[in-house]
């Protein structure tokens, strides 16, 4: 990536002064993109954002001291990861934010055939398929679902309404064909 950068810049003391603050600020600005987007790769984007926005403006950002150019660098870095954790964010809330129109109690399913229920959980989407294996027919609790799956506690309620919701049109619509 350091190429990247470097072909931005256009003079050779320009990117001797680049490569050593890169090299200064990298890590550090690697951690505090860390705090915020609480992920590895998505704090490596946002300090590689960073650092093409410092070389874009590199020739103004040089004229500043150290420590102005520093901050002003922390907070491009801030702002991005910022941005990052907001879009992760809205991300999650459209996939996982669908209403839930109707909760359905696992009892409900006592009354179907055991291969019946078989083939329809075989007909699920993977993680409502692992949800409703943990959740329901092992018993185990959300919160050791939610560290299995690596998913929230409220995420696990979420995927087991749908789960189980997904089941119920499945059943019912066997109990049509017949």
């Amino acid at each position: 990536m350091m190429i990247v950068y470097m072909s931005v810049i256009e003079t050779d003391n320009d990117r001797n002064k680049f490569k050593e603050i890169y090299e200064d600020f990298k890590q550090s600005l690697y951690l505090d993109a860390l705090s915020i987007v609480k992920n590895p790769e998505d704090a490596e984007d946002v300090v590689e954002d960073t650092f093409l926005k410092v070389a874009d403006s590199f020739t103004e950002i040089s004229q500043k001291n150290r420590q102005k150019m520093r901050a002003y660098i922390v907070i491009i870095n801030r702002n991005n990861a910022i941005d990052r954790y907001n879009k992760n964010k809205k991300s999650l809330e459209k996939k996982d934010d669908t209403p839930l129109e109707e909760i359905i109690d696992s009892s409900y399913f006592d009354s179907y055939e055991y291969d019946d229920l078989y083939d329809a959980i075989k007909k699920l989407p993977q993680k409502y398929k692992d949800i409703i294996y943990l959740y329901d027919l092992l018993d185990i609790g959300t919160k050791a679902t939610a560290k299995t799956l690596k998913i929230s506690d409220d995420t696990v309620y979420k995927r087991v309404s749908r789960a189980r919701m997904l089941l119920k049109k499945l059943l019912e619509k066997g109990d049509q064909d017949e």
